[in-house]
């Protein structure tokens, strides 16, 4: 069913704020889902699940940076495009017994834009994917020990955003962002957390009642050449080298070696994380670096360089003009939206970049995803799939659905690694004995 060509207009005036938080969960949040969208735009047709498929495929180049699977672009639009009026169902055949999708008026002349600007945004920041920003449409808090209830995480992570780009502080408590966007103070430690794994923000953390430790070079040094830390020589110069007479915590110690040291880049953050630690202890046990405990208030906080203060700031500013109508802003993201229509090369890049992010289109292995779920039990016994669920999307970036979660713990369970129990609020499942840390190989 062909739709008569057409040309809307987003017109001027502010959009309401849950409008905004609809966009962000629905095409926001992944490359991909915005360049469905556009797809359908560029078509104006109904489509059946195959057809929005091929129609995906054939806007890639010959070489096809993700092959999804077929049926992911109908689910999008069923699951998300649809329950916001962006498209819409309909029929296929006269007698009903086929039937597709097709964009709407507001999915030309709101989301297309929309998708547009959030893609030129991403096309000019590449080391960050909307996925990494916005995260799942679908998220959780937690609340007395890990009980869950859903959440929208673009949401919750656009008004983090806010809060951080507009804040005064060079350093923003956890609880201050909470009680700014009236949220639970645990479940912006999750997103946080996220936000410092992806590179997006710094988020220091200690436990309750101790003290955050600060260290900046002493004015009067020892007379005698510096020793490095054990056989890190490399790093002791480099971390020396970056420090000034200011205070820096340590996490922004890490920051500064990757961002002039690439190379560092490539470790594991947490073990590299660890090495400056113990480098900057170090150094300041044989008198070069002064030491500071930092206020017990700050258990958590966020600090921002100026280039992660940018990258936030300039998506912030980004959506607001959108919301408010600026026609500046909507025009370029309507010319984007058509240059990325048009232009295979751009459209394989950014689904490219998507399918890099994306958990689903990078799943692991079943020996890896049984270790992983064996590790997780050792920390969360007596975890329900949901809480599962959870923590494997936000600990190690892997998005399972609950049956597949619970065919991994089925084949768990057969090998006696781990126990199942029943209780009144479902089944929960721990490690069967704590020194079955693997799984055997068959």
């Amino acid at each position: 069913m062909e739709r008569q060509q057409e040309i809307q207009r987003h017109t001027e005036g502010e959009l309401p704020e849950v409008k905004i938080f609809d966009l962000l969960s629905s095409v926001g949040n992944g490359e991909h889902k915005a360049l469905e969208l556009i797809v359908m735009g560029k078509g104006m047709k109904t489509y059946s699940k195959r057809g929005l498929w091929h129609e995906v495929m054939n806007n890639q180049t010959k070489n096809k940076r993700w092959n999804m699977d077929i049926g992911l672009p109908f689910d999008h639009c069923q699951y998300s495009l649809s329950p916001i009026g962006l498209v819409t169902r309909e029929t296929l055949r006269s007698d009903d017994t086929a039937w597709g999708y097709g964009i709407t008026e507001y999915g030309i002349k709101t989301g297309i834009p929309f998708a547009g600007l959030l893609l030129k945004w991403s096309y000019e920041h590449p080391e960050h994917s909307l996925y990494k920003m916005f995260g799942a449409t679908t998220s959780s808090s937690v609340k007395d020990e890990r009980t869950f209830e859903k959440k929208r995480a673009p949401e919750t992570r656009h008004r983090i955003f806010r809060e951080l780009a507009t804040s005064q502080n060079d350093r923003i408590r956890l609880t201050d962002i909470a009680n700014a966007i009236n949220e639970d103070n645990n479940l912006i430690s999750v997103h946080l957390s996220s936000l410092r794994k992806n590179g997006i923000i710094t988020y220091d953390v200690t436990e309750a009642g101790k003290p955050f430790l600060y260290y900046r070079k002493k004015t009067i040094v020892p007379d005698k050449e510096q020793e490095p830390y054990m056989h890190q020589k490399t790093l002791s110069a480099a971390v020396y080298d970056l420090l000034t007479h200011e205070y820096l915590s340590r996490e922004e110690v890490v920051n500064l070696v990757i961002n002039k040291y690439p190379r560092y880049g490539d470790l594991e953050r947490e073990s590299l994380s660890g090495d400056v630690g113990k480098t900057l202890s170090h150094f300041a046990t044989q008198g070069y670096l002064e030491r500071k405990k930092f206020s017990k208030d700050f258990q958590s906080q966020v600090t921002l360089s100026g280039q992660q203060r940018e990258t936030i700031a300039s998506l912030v500013t980004l959506i607001d003009n959108f919301k408010n109508g600026d026609k500046q802003t909507i025009d370029k993201g309507r010319e984007f939206a058509k240059q990325v229509a048009s232009d295979p090369n751009l459209f394989s890049e950014l689904m490219l970049k998507a399918k890099e992010a994306s958990p689903n289109a990078n799943n692991t292995n079943r020996e890896e995803m049984n270790r992983i779920l064996l590790s997780v039990l050792q920390d969360h016994p007596n975890s329900t799939i949901n809480q599962l669920m959870q923590i494997l999307e936000e600990d190690y970036d892997k998005r399972l659905t609950h049956t597949g979660v619970h065919k991994n713990l089925s084949r768990l369970a057969e090998k006696d690694l781990i126990i199942s129990e029943k209780t009144k609020s479902g089944n929960i499942y721990r490690v069967a004995d704590s020194d079955n840390k693997t799984v055997p190989s068959n």
